[in-house]
């Protein structure tokens, strides 16, 4: 009976560690995920005001070249 009872002790305590770690490797896959997806949109982000900048320069150099160019 004493073993039985430290039988199912173990199991339990088994059952415990694995919820612990099923647990723990969700969240640091869910927060490497966040972290991942964080450093995604900031080079998407850093990207388009990269591509923006370039194009409203581009524009204004071209306007102001076209307005030196008619006086």
């Amino acid at each position: 009976h004493h073993e039985e009872v430290y039988c199912r002790k173990t199991i339990d305590l088994f059952a415990f560690i694995k919820i612990k770690l099923r647990y723990g490797l969700l969240k640091w896959f869910y927060l490497f995920c966040l972290k991942c997806w964080d450093n995604i949109n900031k080079l998407r982000l850093s990207k388009f005001i990269c591509q923006s900048i370039i194009k409203v320069w581009s524009t204004f150099l071209k306007v102001a070249g076209v307005g030196k160019a008619h006086i």
